[in-house]
């Protein structure tokens, strides 16, 4: 009964394929074809989905490891309506398991400490442009204070104080979060 109910759900579907062999460039490139025709209207996200799906063959072939078990890669994909469904499956020997899962939980912590770094370093960003004309003052004294009486530093364009305020606030903040980053 269950496969008449997987064969119901896959008949509703707008596109179902499935993949099962060995990969090879000239089997991503026809399957990457086979998605990209079917996706030749949908511009947007045609790209995207090529990205998704190449990147997932990549997977395949770089984790899978040769062995004398009779288990073969899979690649799955399903579209129905908006919602596109990819599913891959190969074979990794243990050792190798647990050298991924330790680069995943590495790059986890990496994420965090990014997310960290990046918050730490718009905080300051806010705090600097706030202080930015008072920053400025003090780097441009050495030249203002040589400079003739009556003469001093102007801005040739509207924008200009604006903008440069933003970058002194930029180099700033970088300059104090950069032990943070």
């Amino acid at each position: 009964m269950k496969i008449f109910d997987l064969f119901n759900d896959l008949r509703k579907d707008d596109f179902c394929f499935a993949y099962l062999d060995e990969f090879s460039d000239s089997s991503t490139d026809a399957l990457i074809a086979l998605q990209d025709a079917r996706l030749a209207d949908k511009r947007k996200i045609r790209r995207k989905i090529s990205f998704l799906v190449t990147e997932c063959f990549q997977n395949i072939v770089r984790h899978t490891e040769n062995s004398n078990q009779n288990f073969d890669k899979l690649f799955g994909l399903r579209s129905n309506g908006s919602i596109l469904s990819i599913s891959t499956i190969n074979p990794i020997i243990r050792a190798k398991q647990e050298k991924l899962k330790a680069s995943l939980d590495h790059l986890k912590e990496l994420r965090q400490k990014l997310i960290y770094s990046i918050i730490f370093f718009l905080f300051s960003f806010i705090i600097c442009f706030y202080f930015s004309q008072v920053i400025f003052e003090f780097l441009a004294k050495p030249l203002t204070s040589i400079l003739n009486d009556g003469n001093g530093l102007i801005y040739t364009a509207l924008q200009e104080a604006f903008l440069t305020n933003v970058k002194v606030a930029f180099f700033t903040a970088a300059f104090i979060s950069f032990p943070f980053l």
